[in-house]
């Protein structure tokens, strides 16, 4: 159908096959959302492909106030299948949502002004490389389950969940807090609680220092949305 898009790529090779799905309304929907959801779903993907990755926009009621989020919903308007969690397959699939905007003469093809994405840095490079003038938002639920598992990979998950002594617990949950502190307090406090963790916390602090890109973390829960800024 004209009103439809669906890029291949794969040039016969399926280990590398992306495919994109998509139509021209839900485009022209997608670039006018200011903000845009990029999420992936392994478990419901085709058995040749790794994952279903979605892109969802932003979408205020008609009628309703454009700066109130109890307004919008984020509607699924893309989708693509693909073999891999390569940043490749990311921003070919960015690529050719742009270009299938630009070919259907879309206006305001210059993209979202923000993006909210996990912590696969896959997709955030992805993100930063097509639409430059995006800001990044990382999800605050992504960063929980995030440090939980380097909990788990640094042999700490038993500690974490001790129920006689929440030391380790709360020392995590205090670092995630950094999340809601001003941009520029950040980095400070950072290194406050990194100062006064006791030995047997301390392996999990320089892992988070580490892990962290530089992005704005949001809190999503239900409608009512929380920014967190993070640096």
């Amino acid at each position: 159908m004209y009103d439809s898009f669906e890029e291949d790529d794969g040039a016969g090779d399926e280990d590398s096959r992306v495919i994109v799905f998509g139509t021209r309304r839900n485009l022209e929907i997608l670039f006018k959302c200011i903000m845009w959801f990029l999420d992936g779903t392994l478990k419901t993907a085709p058995h040749i492909f790794m994952q279903i990755f979605t892109i969802l926009g932003l979408v205020v009621r008609s009628g309703a106030d454009a700066e109130d989020p109890d307004t919008a919903v984020a509607l699924p308007l893309v989708f693509a299948l693909l073999p891999s969690k390569m940043e490749v397959h990311y921003t070919l699939v960015l690529q050719k949502v742009r270009e299938a905007a630009e070919r259907f003469r879309i206006r305001a093809t210059s993209g979202p002004t923000k993006i909210m994405t996990d912590f696969e840095l896959g997709i955030i490079n992805a993100a930063r490389a097509v639409f430059p003038e995006a800001v990044i938002r990382l999800c605050f639920f992504h960063l929980g389950q995030s440090s939980y598992r380097k909990v788990q990979h640094i042999g700490l998950q038993e500690q974490y969940n001790d129920p006689e002594d929440r030391s380790i617990k709360n020392a995590v949950h205090s670092l995630l807090a950094l999340a809601f502190l001003p941009a520029d307090r950040v980095l400070d406090a950072f290194d406050g609680l990194e100062r006064v963790s006791p030995p047997s916390h301390r392996p999990f602090v320089p892992v988070l220092r580490g892990d962290l890109p530089a992005c704005e973390v949001e809190q999503l829960r239900g409608d009512a949305r929380r920014r967190a800024p993070h640096q």
